[in-house]
């Protein structure tokens, strides 16, 4: 079983790693996050800032630091952060935090700049091959595209059921690749309750995976945690 870590020790392991990766944007992300996660805004924002110069598509590199922006009380500059960030999730095709950051302009009364954008990302979803998925196939709502169906849920829940209704297993396969460069470059033991909740947000941000079906995934894997720790006693 995992010993949990403070915030001040996940933010230095998170540093020494950043700063053995400089070029890093997954690493630098992750420290950004967690001086976010920490209360340390004004920090996070330069962190954040670095990894948007190493990866200008981070979407959600935007959103943690337009937030983060908005605790200091820079508003223009999270105006400026949420438009950009728009943009860039748009023009890849992330439907979720480009969706977010459009309801956080909103929020600050303001519209972004990039509709046009957003309605080809949701037009494309019906124009990929102008037909159905056949038997054994999904339109994998990740890359808007026709691909095989996953035979198995990864979860025992909602958000395997969702995963397995929305997303293809071309796509599950990426994710797998992606949690294994996660969990190696960031060490993230999942025993441990923090490590798990950055794997889970990194899976929800990559694949879509709607907020509110994450919120009772979290509290599923939290009882069986307790009662893992229960049975031990």
């Amino acid at each position: 079983m995992g010993v949990e870590m403070n915030q001040d020790e996940r933010i230095e392991q998170f540093r020494k790693m950043a700063q053995a990766n400089p070029d890093d944007d997954l690493a630098h992300f992750a420290l950004g996050q967690a001086l976010s996660d920490a209360g340390r805004p004004a920090e996070a924002v330069n962190v954040l800032r670095h990894v948007l110069k190493i990866n200008p598509g981070y979407s959600r590199a935007y959103v943690v630091m337009g937030d983060s922006q908005l605790e200091t009380e820079d508003v223009d500059g999270a105006i400026e952060t949420f438009q950009a960030g728009y943009a860039a999730a748009m023009s890849r095709g992330d439907l979720m935090p480009g969706l977010e950051m459009k309801q956080k302009l909103a929020n600050l009364g303001e519209t972004v700049s990039a509709d046009a954008i957003l309605q080809a990302a949701v037009e494309d979803v019906d124009v990929e091959d102008g037909r159905e998925p056949g038997p054994g196939e999904v339109r994998c709502s990740r890359t808007k595209k026709i691909g095989k169906a996953m035979t198995d849920s990864p979860f025992t829940d909602e958000v395997g059921d969702w995963i397995v209704e929305n997303i293809s297993a071309e796509s599950w396969d990426d994710w797998m690749e992606m949690s294994i460069k996660l969990i190696n470059e960031l060490r993230l033991d999942l025993g441990d309750k923090d490590a798990q909740r950055i794997y889970d947000e990194h899976m929800r941000d990559f694949l879509g995976v709607p907020m509110g079906l994450f919120s009772s995934h979290e509290d599923d894997k939290s009882t069986a945690s307790d009662d893992v720790e229960d049975s031990d006693d």
